[in-house]
């Protein structure tokens, strides 16, 4: 038999576990600011970091305090997994928390002048915050809160099934996750199947065949 090549259907990942509104109450609860806590706090802005731009850990923990253009309303993502650098937009919700991140953790004690050239996410002496530092602390953080704790990736995989479900462009959430292809993003929307659920309903050939039974409506008998 002559050679020829097999193609493997690609088979696409089990639908991981996104959060539930309940846990995201949860750890999304804004903490105490004291000399004790900074890293609690951190983790809560990184939280909210990655609950408002769906960057992976890689890609959060590689910002600097400059990255964060408060007057274009920009966030400067330099390292992404397709190697492209990208421009996204600074929402409202996290521009304030960074703000006051950066005003009280992250600026120069005297002078209040943001340190624009250190980690946005530091660790106790200032320095990048590694992948493991910061898994650590988030680990402790879920403890606290009474939250599992299942990686970072879910923080990406619920931010892109929240999008899909909410009736999102997938081509602008393919923008948005730094994907360099459509094929990527669209995992996310075969994966959330609740998405089409509005348009099913309107839209379904069953709307056109109301049920019936081909029985006649009961009468109430007359009394003698």
């Amino acid at each position: 038999i002559d050679k020829f090549d097999i193609k493997i259907k690609e088979v696409l990942p089990e639908p991981k576990k996104e959060f539930s509104d309940e846990e995201l109450k949860k750890i999304g609860r804004k903490p105490k600011i004291t000399e004790d806590n900074i890293a609690e706090y951190r983790s809560y802005v990184m939280i909210k970091y990655l609950m408002a731009t769906g960057n992976r850990i890689s890609s959060a923990l590689a910002l600097d305090v400059g990255d964060i253009d408060f007057d274009k309303n920009t966030i400067r993502v330099v390292v992404q997994k397709n190697k492209k650098p990208q421009v996204m937009p600074l929402t409202h919700d996290i521009r304030n928390i960074l703000n006051e991140w950066i005003y009280r953790c992250r600026a120069d004690e005297k002078t209040g002048i943001p340190k624009y050239d250190e980690p946005l996410f530091c660790n106790r002496t200032g320095g990048r915050l590694s992948y493991e530092g910061a898994k650590d602390a988030m680990k402790d953080y879920f403890r606290a809160r009474e939250v599992k704790w299942e990686g970072f990736h879910k923080f990406r995989y619920s931010y892109a099934t929240n999008w899909i479900r909410d009736g999102g462009n997938p081509l602008l959430l393919k923008e948005q996750l730094g994907h360099s292809s459509l094929a990527m993003t669209n995992r996310y929307v075969l994966m959330t199947g609740t998405a089409t659920r509005e348009e099913a309903e309107k839209h379904s050939l069953i709307k056109k065949v109301p049920e019936t039974t081909g029985r006649k409506a009961i009468k109430i008998r007359k009394l003698k």
